[in-house]
């Protein structure tokens, strides 16, 4: 294996309570570069949403203006 791409993750807020997200979200990404590292794979590649860190209460898409 060459690398890893990283995706999973809560996308809002509102769809856990701050423990579990803090569990999915930060450690389970820990938990990815962790087993990256044991199995010496080099590439990690880690999406994040615009919520990380926040409560986005408005609706953002491609299409919005900003």
């Amino acid at each position: 294996m060459q690398g890893i791409i990283h995706l999973a993750a809560y996308a809002h807020p509102a769809l856990a309570a701050g423990p579990d997200i803090f569990r999915v979200n930060t450690a389970g990404t820990y938990c990815v570069y962790e087993a990256a590292a044991r199995e010496g794979i080099r590439r990690v590649t880690v999406a994040s949403s615009i919520n990380t860190g926040k409560i986005n209460t408005s609706e953002f898409c491609e299409n919005s203006e900003v």
